[in-house]
């Protein structure tokens, strides 16, 4: 197998080169204000790290009000997020590397102290992890998976 350097660019596809193959991993900052928008923190957060690496992937953000997985999650189900996302592109594209929002739905494993109507892609129980017990969701409709697509 060829070795590659890791300060080599990277061509991804679609014009997008990255200047390296150092890729900011999402992180989980529980820093979103409480009504979902995006924190000063959250941007401060990725301002302090974007500097010389190659692409950033942010920590998630819930596209349907119902699929929050734990507190400080910031969301992108709704226009009115959008001028808090804009800054956190900016501030995650500021070191000169391309971003990628994360998009999530957090689905059975959605605390039932965050929302009272879990739903997943199928009825299935979840089994009971760090932020959410053992819950049996709501089957999401057809219409209701095009709605989040």
């Amino acid at each position: 197998m060829k070795q590659t350097p890791l300060l080599e660019r990277f061509p991804l596809g679609k014009g997008v080169t990255l200047r390296n193959r150092i890729v900011m991993a999402p992180m989980t900052t529980w820093s979103g204000n409480d009504d979902g928008t995006v924190s000063y923190e959250e941007e401060a957060y990725y301002r302090r790290r974007v500097q010389d690496i190659g692409l950033v992937i942010t920590g998630c953000t819930h596209v349907q009000e119902n699929g929050i997985g734990f507190t400080g999650e910031f969301a992108a189900y709704d226009d009115k997020f959008i001028p808090g996302l804009k800054r956190l592109a900016i501030a995650a594209k500021s070191g000169g590397a391309p971003a990628i929002l994360q998009i999530f739905h957090a689905g059975v494993k959605t605390s039932p102290e965050l929302v009272s109507d879990i739903v997943a892609a199928s009825a299935i129980p979840g089994d009971a992890g760090p932020f959410a017990p053992s819950v049996t969701p709501r089957e999401l409709t057809c219409t209701e998976v095009e709605t989040v697509i």
